[in-house]
């Protein structure tokens, strides 16, 4: 549930962020659009990466979203998402209510009619019952439960994901995403501790 752009929202300004998100004009699920402007080509998305990667300071550290290849059309560059399975992860946890609020907060405004809609993108991982069901939730404006229902098919899809990567790379970590900078002073501190890397 933790984000990039949390770094850059907090006070922990300093730190190196490539928000691929951004670049790619979409969050990553089959909600990732709603509200953000067309996606640029691949092109375009490469051409800016490159740019913030030629900006990167090799001494520092570099943090990216553990994304899956694809991004929304976008699809990352080989080399770089080579370069992202093979890097130390941090995995960064938060309180069921805290990711239900926030997850409404970013999409509840936008409305029943499109969240069904994309509801029935992943229609075929998630089963025609717990599609009808998510339906209902919404239809009946129980967005809690339909968000519920949400982040049960997500976490799977990103435990599986997970199980993809060398285990000794990844280091778990518990954060109160209500206070970024508290959140962010906390997992810079597993990273150096984890890691041995230094600020």
């Amino acid at each position: 549930m933790w984000q990039n752009r949390d770094f850059k929202s907090s006070k922990k300004k300093s730190q190196q962020v490539i928000d691929l998100e951004k670049l790619a004009s979409h969050r990553g699920s089959a909600f990732g659009s709603i509200g953000l402007p067309e996606q640029p080509s691949n092109e375009q998305f490469e051409n800016l990466l490159a740019l913030e990667w030629y900006d990167a300071d090799e001494n520092k550290i570099l943090f990216l979203e553990n994304e899956s290849r694809r991004i929304g059309k976008i699809v990352i560059p080989q080399n770089v998402f080579e370069l992202m399975r093979s890097a130390n992860v941090i995995e960064i946890s938060a309180d069921k209510e805290q990711r239900t609020k926030r997850i409404l907060d970013e999409y509840g405004k936008y409305g029943t009619e499109i969240l069904i809609e994309k509801t029935k993108k992943i229609a075929d991982k998630l089963g025609g019952l717990r599609l009808k069901e998510a339906i209902v939730y919404l239809e009946n404006n129980q967005l809690e439960n339909w968000c519920e229902m949400m982040l049960e098919y997500y976490d799977k899809q990103y435990t599986h994901s997970s199980h993809q990567r060398n285990p000794q790379t990844i280091v778990k970590s518990k954060a109160d995403i209500t206070n970024l900078d508290k959140a962010c002073e906390h997992i810079l501190k597993e990273i150096n501790d984890c890691f041995d890397i230094r600020k």
